[in-house]
């Protein structure tokens, strides 16, 4: 999968997921699924410039998908979703100008600041709109947040980082991310309120791609490399590390969800054939999403009335396909032509 779609997939809120295999000739739009909002990335070939893509933002919802993004000359990605009553926000970046963006209702707004800006993650609390990203700038790169357009900055800018995950609740605001150390290992941190918190301790390179907030338990996850160099699926609960992968093959966890005492998490673990294979984790029981032995990714999984939903993509041997699976059923949104990813499924 191109790596420009490989941003980090945010869990917002608690709820959802699922699993299967089926035809990729065409979308499946039998099961009813009015309340399921999908975000898709499906760049497609530039018209006045065959040898270029244009990125095109997309929303799945009631059986269709609708662009976001304008058609034109500039290209964005998009990296989370976030649906509040009535309202469905989209956050990403415009690569073309280097803006961290967000749509509320196919609206565009970008957030001013200097330099270079990504948005990867986005909620909404009380009507404020939070976005965590990173900015670079000056020769620095920060770690930062968005609250209703206006910067707060996690770190000093000596060292490359981002903020890949916002959660609100209660008046705090929780951040996940990583940043740099002087030997440029990757660091997976937390900020709450402002005030920082690593959950790693640099001897091997780390990154955070997900959060969850349950009571008071603070769920992270993400990836840390080993000895060997492999990426091992990890979360931390409070602080404390658990893995869900051995190390022997490359393995990440790009979401969670917690359903009362069960908690989920998806991403993907290497094998002897594939490099990445689309899995899921129900407490810490690990269950991949495709008997395929093509290229997979689960990004965001979401619970709701017991139907566990995931996203995310599949290769067909030409690009990546964006679906979603239900309960082991699988559901195309967009293939053909250039890359599409499923981003993130959230559902009412």
């Amino acid at each position: 999968m191109n790596s420009l779609f490989r941003t980090i997939s945010i869990v917002f809120l608690l709820i959802g997921l699922a699993n299967c295999k089926g035809s990729e000739d065409e979308p499946k739009t039998n099961i009813a699924d009015s309340g399921i909002y999908v975000l898709v990335n499906n760049p497609i070939v530039s018209v006045s410039n065959p040898a270029i893509l244009e990125g095109a933002v997309k929303l799945w919802h009631n059986n269709a998908l609708t662009n976001i993004s304008a058609s034109g000359a500039d290209y964005y990605l998009a990296s989370g979703l976030f649906v509040d009553g009535n309202d469905t926000y989209i956050v990403g970046y415009n690569a073309s100008t280097g803006m961290a963006v967000y749509w509320k209702n196919k609206t565009l707004v970008t957030l001013s600041t200097l330099g270079n800006s990504k948005g990867l993650a986005i909620c909404v609390s009380n009507g404020d709109v939070y976005v965590a990203g990173n900015t670079s700038y000056g020769g620095k790169t920060y770690a930062r947040y968005w609250k209703n357009g206006v910067i707060t900055n996690l770190t000093t800018g000596k060292y490359v980082a981002a903020a890949t995950s916002i959660i609100v609740s209660n008046n705090d605001i929780y951040v996940a991310g990583y940043e740099y150390n002087s030997s440029t290992i990757n660091i997976a941190k937390y900020w709450k309120n402002g005030a920082e918190f690593s959950l790693t301790d640099g001897t091997y390179s780390a990154k955070v791609e997900a959060m969850a907030l349950s009571g008071t338990d603070l769920y992270i996850a993400g990836y840390e490399r080993n000895s060997s160099g492999s990426k091992v699926a990890k979360y931390w609960k409070n602080g404390n590390a658990v893995s869900l992968s051995n190390g022997n093959y490359d393995a990440e966890i790009s979401s969670i969800f917690i359903d009362g005492n069960d908690v989920y998490m998806a991403g993907y673990e290497g094998t002897q054939y594939t490099p990445r294979i689309a899995k899921y984790w129900k407490n810490g029981i690990g269950t991949t999403v495709t008997n395929s032995r093509n290229l997979s990714e689960a990004l965001s999984i979401i619970v709701k009335n017991s139907d566990v939903y995931i996203a995310g993509e599949e290769h067909n041997g030409t690009a990546s396909v964006a679906k979603y699976w239900k309960n082991g059923t699988e559901i195309i949104l967009a293939s053909g032509g250039a890359d599409a990813v499923a981003q993130t499924i959230f559902v009412k």
